[in-house]
């Protein structure tokens, strides 16, 4: 059962969801942001902003590589105990 909620959590965290932090910059990840003006936030200004949010990105997607990689360790752990 762990096991199981630590895949879903990673499935979400995929697919642009969060677990409560960066929810502006998830949404740029899950690939909503075309680049046009219209697709920004409110309050959102063009330029060195732009840069800060794709530092987010990738940052999202380390984590998220990273987070596959420790549950598939833990997986083969599992099946190697069993």
């Amino acid at each position: 059962p762990v096991l199981l909620e630590e895949y879903l959590l990673l499935l979400h965290r995929a697919k642009g969801g969060t677990t409560g932090s960066r929810t502006r910059a998830t949404k740029y990840d899950a690939g909503y942001n075309s680049g046009k003006e219209k697709d920004r936030p409110s309050g959102s200004e063009p330029g060195a902003d732009d840069e800060t949010r794709e530092v987010v990105v990738q940052q999202n997607r380390l984590e998220t590589i990273l987070a596959e990689s420790a549950f598939n360790q833990k997986a083969l752990r599992q099946l190697n105990t069993s």
